[in-house]
């Protein structure tokens, strides 16, 4: 579908880190109001567990965007973790940076307690050279991981249980705010189907006769969690969407039309809005 789209603006595709809710507001109006978006996001791991039957600990893992090992298919290579590890009873995080591979030959998981917050893996190997502690796991099931110190010869096994699985699913909301404060919100996962949502923003919005009007860009990477690699690995889904909030702060209209696709074909066609007139809607040409 060729896109016309006037006021189109370049996506920054972020690292995303889990668990983290990016929230963006327009310019409050000289009235006061204003609409915003926000997405919440659930990338991460969090475990609870014990090192040695021992000692109570939690850990939060993150997925990164790097990868190590050989060959050129990141598909192949081990995904870069990182976040930290804590004992209950003392409650102080303390780092932690690795990979996991779940691709045969030989998957692994390696996270590493750094000596500095410099010191990274190897790109190649996988490994760390200047660390402290190491937990480790021949597969990528957190439940078979083993902890040790540098010094030490021995292994303590972990026993580990999952309190929040990693996903890419998120709920995104847009809000509407009157000096500051919300009046009226709107779930626009929940309305759109649309579960990966991983940006949102308002591209034009205006009142009329008491009436408000917005226009949100939002998307996603086709393939979420691909990290750019494998079939429309580097892909966009992105979408467009028409809001109406009427007197009465109630959504009274609601229109989304998918304007960029990696992995369907969409209709031929040109889908158009007017930045200054947001109050018409969105328009699409056959």
């Amino acid at each position: 579908m060729k896109i016309l789209l006037d006021c189109w603006h370049s996506i920054v595709l972020l690292a995303l880190f889990l668990n983290i809710s990016t929230l963006y507001a327009q310019e409050e109006t000289e009235l006061g109001w204003s609409f915003t978006t926000q997405v919440e996001e659930n990338e991460y791991y969090l475990f609870e567990g014990m090192i040695n039957e021992r000692y109570p600990i939690q850990m939060y893992l993150e997925l990164g965007w790097d990868f190590c090992g050989e060959g050129y298919n990141n598909r192949w290579k081990a995904r870069q973790l990182q976040g930290w590890y804590l004992y209950k009873k003392v409650n102080k995080k303390i780092p932690l940076i690795g990979y996991i591979k779940y691709a045969d030959p030989d998957p692994f998981i390696r996270l590493y307690v750094p000596t500095t917050l410099k010191d990274e893996p190897d790109f190649v190997n996988c490994e760390m050279d200047n660390y402290r502690e190491v937990f480790t796991a021949a597969g990528y099931d957190f439940k078979d991981l083993f902890w040790q110190t540098k010094q030490m010869n021995g292994l303590y096994p972990v026993d580990l249980e999952l309190a929040h699985d990693l996903s890419w699913e998120t709920t995104t909301r847009i809000g509407f705010k009157w000096r500051g404060i919300e009046l009226a919100s709107f779930d626009l996962t929940e309305k759109t189907g649309v579960e990966y949502i991983q940006w949102a923003d308002v591209v034009a919005a205006k009142e009329v006769g008491g009436e408000f009007y917005a226009i949100i860009e939002f998307g996603h990477m086709s393939i979420p969690g691909s990290a750019g690699s494998g079939y429309c690995g580097a892909g966009i889904e992105s979408y467009l969407a028409a809001l109406k909030l009427n007197k009465q702060l109630e959504w009274e209209t609601f229109e989304v039309h998918q304007v960029e696709s990696c992995i369907k074909q969409l209709p031929e066609g040109t889908v158009t809005y007017d930045a200054d007139f947001p109050e018409r809607g969105i328009q699409v040409k056959e």
